[in-house]
């Protein structure tokens, strides 16, 4: 992508789909964890953040969606 130019809605939902696997894959990583100290807040954190990416996903769905 150049300077300037936004994302199509279809590049925003790849983009959000791949942010949400690595969301998702960083969670299972992290049962490798399970009992160390600083666990919970790592895992709120990582539920927190495949949250955030969920709702992207959603949101560029729309744009893509309301693009047609």
């Amino acid at each position: 992508m150049g300077w300037g130019r936004k994302p199509s809605p279809a590049q925003q939902l790849e983009a959000a789909q791949e942010q949400l696997k690595g969301a998702k894959q960083h969670q299972k990583d992290l049962a490798e964890l399970r009992g160390m100290p600083g666990y919970k807040e790592a895992l709120k954190s990582s539920a927190d953040n495949i949250n955030k990416a969920q709702k992207a996903v959603k949101a560029a769905q729309k744009a893509v969606q309301n693009e047609r």
